[in-house]
């Protein structure tokens, strides 16, 4: 459900802009607001994880993620405002860290297609957020909040259902100690595996980024299409991308998710190549859907095997990812948007096909084991 505000956030800044005219660039920092965010809830949660527990810790991540709506839809001045993306950011980090470290231990070999079923029904929340803030600022006695302060109920509902027991989502690694002892599971270095695998993912994250951001730019300028038509064509990442989830779950139950995991990027190197070197709006608009399938399993399989590879430390594991991810997340689109001003779109847009041959490289040279697919290899 974070996912809900988060894609809310983007489609809301013009509806404010109209409130209270401010500049583009003081509009843009939201977004860097939940950047931040991100960073430092990376930076304390295997702390808080470690002095809480894991279900109480998500608990508390929704309350942040409510009382961030309530700070972001008050219309206070934009000084008070733009805390809510930052506290927002937070809690989301805290409720995906701890969900996804929750299902990789609970579900043992069958975690990556866990992940990526969830990630499936993030995507689809996703989208709740523009459509519901385009529906109630249709309609005037509604308002573009209507779609965030919807989320609230939607967050209590949730915490009412998964009930007072908490500490079953602590599963093995997740519970509260008093005295941390010298083996905890969130101590001591992290393999060096572990550190390829977060790598690949920080370069994928920092692709879709770069898409969501940049992609109507690109749209607009090589493919001529129109500003409000172009804006509405990055949509078809989205499609793709919760099409690609909806799909993979499926078949992690079937193939190895490494093999699946390094498919999607062969999937997104082909997808966005034919997207830049053509200038038909139609081939590109199917060309970014195409990208979308593999863009689409980037996050849930590269998180699933960056944890796979903490050797049992999921947690640490989720919260320095999500350090990278935040960073990226704010830099990323910033380099391309530099490096366009100097070169031009077209060739700025390189950056996505390096990326993408970066993550291919280590996915191929450093390959995480992948318990269900061992478990079906016959024994020597």
């Amino acid at each position: 459900m974070w996912v809900w505000f988060m894609y809310s956030v983007g489609p809301t800044l013009q509806l404010i802009d109209k409130e209270t005219p401010i500049s583009a660039t003081v509009l843009a920092l939201y977004g860097s607001g939940i950047a931040v965010g991100t960073v430092v809830a990376g930076l304390v949660i295997t702390r808080l994880t470690h002095r809480w527990g894991r279900g109480r810790l998500v608990r508390r991540a929704s309350y942040l993620v409510i009382i961030a709506v309530v700070i972001f839809t008050s219309g206070m001045p934009f000084y008070i405002t733009i805390f809510g993306p930052l506290i927002a950011g937070i809690g989301g980090t805290f409720i995906i860290i701890g969900g996804n470290a929750f299902l990789t231990e609970s579900q043992g070999p069958a975690a990556p297609t866990a992940i990526t079923e969830s990630s499936t029904f993030g995507s689809a929340f996703g989208l709740f957020g523009p459509i519901l803030v385009g529906l109630g600022a249709a309609v005037v006695t509604w308002g573009w909040r209507f779609g965030p302060w919807l989320l609230i109920g939607a967050l209590v509902v949730l915490e009412v259902v998964r009930g007072r027991d908490l500490e079953v989502f602590d599963a093995q690694t997740g519970h509260a100690d008093a005295e941390p002892a010298v083996d905890h599971p969130h101590g001591g270095p992290m393999p060096r595996l572990y550190w390829w695998a977060s790598a690949a993912l920080v370069a994928l994250v920092a692709v879709e980024f770069t898409l969501t951001t940049w992609g109507a730019t690109l749209m607009h300028e090589q493919g001529g299409l129109g500003d409000a038509a172009a804006a509405a064509a990055v949509a078809s990442l989205s499609i793709g991308m919760l099409i690609g989830r909806f799909t993979g779950s499926r078949l992690t139950e079937r193939i190895s998710s490494e093999l699946l995991f390094r498919v999607s990027i062969i999937v997104a190197i082909i997808g966005f190549t034919v997207m830049w070197l053509s200038t038909n709006s139609v081939l590109m608009l199917c060309a970014l859907a195409f990208t979308g399938l593999g863009v689409g399993l980037h996050w849930p399989l590269g998180i699933s095997r960056a944890l796979r590879a903490s050797e049992g430390r999921p947690d640490r594991a989720g919260a320095l990812v999500s350090v990278g991810v935040g960073v990226v997340g704010g830099i990323a689109p910033i380099l391309l948007g530099r490096a366009s001003e100097s070169w031009g779109v077209h060739i700025a847009f390189t950056l996505v096909l390096i990326l993408l041959g970066i993550a291919l490289v280590i996915s191929l040279r450093f390959r995480v084991s992948d318990p269900l697919a061992d478990s079906r290899s016959p024994a020597p």
